[in-house]
């Protein structure tokens, strides 16, 4: 599948985790919002959608800044490091989807801003990754994972 433009993407009504975290945490976080949601009687009413802002080092490990979204079908009084959001909108965003290994998710990183590079776009978010299928689907048919990347629209 090539590269699409021109793409959108909206929810209403999200719970919000953004945290620097180590790489073994990020899974932990995942399955802690999902307890939390789960306890809470919420019902999600979308994909796990998920941001990379930014990757450190401290003392020798990888530390990565990532935003975690979910939209549910009503608002909550959240917990610390928890925020709630009344919409998520992303427009004039590139868009491929991957079904390949997350391991070679990279590569459709590489695809996109390759796509950027050649068309002189200005990249103005970081890759969201929308989770389309459950990790329990994700097992027997691979996982799918749309990736959106905001584009100024603006031509100078």
């Amino acid at each position: 599948m090539s590269v699409e433009i021109e793409k959108s993407l909206t929810f209403n009504k999200l719970v919000s985790l953004r945290k620097k975290m180590e790489q073994k945490e990020i899974q932990q976080e995942v399955y802690k919002m999902s307890q939390y949601l789960d306890a809470q009687g919420v019902r999600k009413l979308g994909p796990l959608i998920s941001a990379t802002f930014g990757i450190e080092t401290q003392q020798n490990k990888q530390i990565f800044d990532m935003e975690f979204l979910v939209a549910v079908d009503r608002e909550l009084d959240l917990p610390e490091d928890y925020t709630f959001k009344q919409e998520f909108r992303l427009v004039n965003a590139i868009f491929k989807r991957h079904t390949d290994s997350p391991e070679m998710l990279e590569s459709t990183y590489n695809e996109l801003n390759t796509y950027i590079q050649q068309n002189d776009l200005l990249q103005i978010t970081a890759p969201y990754n929308v989770n389309v299928n459950d990790v329990e689907e994700s097992s027997s048919q691979g996982p799918v994972i749309d990736v959106y990347i905001g584009i100024s629209p603006n031509r100078l």
